[in-house]
């Protein structure tokens, strides 16, 4: 691990906790979480403690505790980031999941889009985004973008789902 030295080096660098905050909650994310999103919680309260103007901080603290079930403060937490920096795309992205998770398509819809023209390149930035199309029933549109993507077995397997939903089991 290379960010635990860094913020020994430099234990009042702000940007360093947060990103060891989101290194910790990526580890923490796998299927025995364990210790690792408590250490993102602490790095991501001592990014905002060394600097509170730091959206990144802020960003990995909301995704911890929504990753912890606490949406509602995860909630609150992700909008103090995007107040911060309304087009920092890990704010957008975390945000967008939350929404999604919650059953806000719409408002996670166009986050995600908003994603996807600002980091086209990043596949990070734009899971199941024709899944959110979906589900608001923007059916066309999710069929040709997933069919764009050819063989990808992301993409493959979402539209398995849209059409065995609509009965289309041939297709």
């Amino acid at each position: 691990e290379m960010l635990g030295p860094l913020v020994d080096r430099n234990p009042d660098y702000a940007p360093a906790w947060a990103l060891l905050a989101l290194a910790h909650h990526r580890t923490g994310l796998r299927p025995e979480p364990g210790e690792w999103l408590l250490k993102a919680e602490a790095a991501a309260e001592r990014a905002i403690q060394l600097d509170p103007n730091l959206p990144d901080g802020y960003s990995s603290l909301g995704a911890t505790l929504v990753s912890r079930g606490r949406l509602l403060r995860g909630d609150e937490v992700l909008a103090k980031a995007r107040a911060l920096d309304p087009f920092h795309p890990d704010v957008l992205n975390f945000s967008a999941h939350l929404l999604g998770v919650v059953g806000r398509v719409e408002e996670a819809l166009v986050l995600r889009e908003q994603l996807a023209r600002m980091e086209p390149l990043v596949p990070a930035y734009s899971p199941r985004i024709n899944m959110l199309r979906w589900i608001n029933g923007q059916t066309d549109a999710a069929v040709a973008a997933l069919r764009a993507r050819g063989n990808a077995p992301d993409a493959l397997a979402d539209l398995a789902q849209i059409y065995s939903t609509a009965g289309r089991y041939r297709d």
